[in-house]
């Protein structure tokens, strides 16, 4: 998981994925540079909960977290 606090930047360099991205500061702001930012997260999904900012061309794809019950 990544934490954006007070005036926290992330800027991406590659296409990249992450379990989880929080962004609890407005001053906090993600910079996608025209690449894509994949989230294995249903937390923040589609920013829910997100204070900062995105900026850049780039795109954030969403994944649902998996989930499997096994019972025998």
């Amino acid at each position: 998981d990544i934490v954006l606090k007070n005036a926290g930047k992330l800027y991406l360099t590659s296409d990249v994925t992450i379990w989880d991205l929080s962004m609890d500061s407005s001053s906090a702001v993600l910079y996608l540079n025209g690449h894509t930012l994949t989230i294995i997260s249903n937390k923040h999904r589609d920013r829910k909960g997100w204070n900062g900012s995105v900026r850049g061309s780039g795109s954030i794809v969403w994944k649902p977290v998996a989930f499997s019950l096994v019972i025998r």
